[in-house]
């Protein structure tokens, strides 16, 4: 969840993600985006309040 609010701060795309960077390993971008692996992160994350309600920490750019 962490990586995912990352890469929405610094905006970037399923394919440039730290996201798809950690599981690209295992899976291609369009087999992610056919399991909703994004909306899934979404959902979590915005059921614990949102990215806002995150620790700061959580937000460190690489």
């Amino acid at each position: 969840m962490k990586a995912h609010c990352r890469d929405k701060v610094a905006n970037k795309s399923h394919a440039e993600s730290e996201v798809f960077d950690t599981s690209g390993r295992d899976y291609s971008v369009a087999q992610l985006e056919a399991r909703n692996l994004w909306e899934h992160l979404e959902t979590k994350i915005n059921s614990l309040g949102g990215c806002n309600m995150l620790p700061k920490s959580y937000f460190r750019i690489k």
